[in-house]
């Protein structure tokens, strides 16, 4: 069954928050702190504190600096609500919110207040088993490739963006280079910062052998195309121009290449990928 959903669509999201009784899954690039206040209370309302709730979306440093995404928002959302967990991915954009294998949106509208209520949005919200559970398991499929981001990581990207607020405050009234300098530095540090936090939420061979998993399932790829579709979906793992110490070990992006190479040699080894010729295809 298909409901079509026009702005405000605010009533139908809280209906599906009601339908949830084990699991709640959210994809938006944007989250803010009234949609996690609505989470929170309709979960810890209905008495299912149990309830896991997996949520995926940007924390870049920019999406968070605008204020598009409230980190304090989903800080309280991981404090209310225990069994959440956040994964970061910088270039997702869909937008689709599902209840356990009940209920599925799949809108424009981003998780946010003007997203829910005052945004001309468009959706369609599923509620066949079999359509509501494609849906589901294709945004955790996304999240697959992300990185999880646990509450304390959390507490030191609010501590980071609230210290960038300010400073972007005096260095706009300012016309001193000191002052402009010293915000540059501090967004340097900002980026390296939310960088190591994902890199250091990756599981060995993570970040690319999963990827590498994901994109074969769509068809045969070349170790070339493969190269190309992961940068894609990993720009800030394989941006040449940032370095960083991750677990005592260098993270050179310039070598991002090597890691992908290395990827696919332990999914082989593991018999889970195979080459024909020059393309890279899952195993049978």
């Amino acid at each position: 069954m298909i409901e079509y959903l026009v702005s405000p669509w605010v009533e139908r999201f809280e209906a599906l928050l009601r339908a949830v009784s084990e699991s709640l899954v959210i994809c938006s690039p944007f989250i803010g702190r009234g949609p996690c206040e609505r989470i929170a209370s309709a979960v810890r309302g209905s008495g299912r504190r149990e309830v896991s709730v997996f949520v995926l979306t940007d924390l870049s440093r920019d999406t968070m600096l605008s204020g598009a995404t409230d980190v304090g928002g989903l800080i309280e959302l991981t404090d209310a609500l225990p069994c959440t967990e956040i994964r970061f991915l910088p270039n997702v954009h869909a937008k689709a919110y599902i209840a356990d294998e009940t209920l599925a949106v799949v809108t424009s509208g981003n998780l946010t207040d003007s997203g829910l209520l005052t945004n001309l949005e468009y959706g369609l919200c599923l509620s066949g088993r079999e359509a509501v559970r494609r849906v589901r398991t294709d945004i955790l499929q996304y999240g697959s490739l992300g990185s999880r981001i646990d509450a304390s990581e959390l507490r030191v990207f609010q501590g980071i963006i609230a210290e960038l607020k300010d400073m972007r405050v005096e260095a706009e009234r300012s016309l001193r280079t000191r002052l402009r300098e010293q915000f540059d530095r501090k967004l340097l540090e900002a980026d390296e910062a939310i960088l190591r936090a994902r890199a250091e939420g990756l599981s060995p061979h993570a970040a690319f052998a999963d990827t590498i998993l994901y994109l074969l399932r769509k068809g045969p790829r070349t170790t070339r195309s493969l190269y190309a579709e992961i940068q894609k979906i990993h720009p800030d793992l394989c941006d040449d121009s940032v370095k960083l110490v991750i677990r005592g070990e260098p993270w050179s992006q310039v070598k991002w290449h090597h890691r992908v190479r290395h990827a696919q040699l332990f999914l082989e080894r593991q018999g889970r990928i195979r080459r024909e010729g020059d393309k890279w295809q899952l195993a049978a």
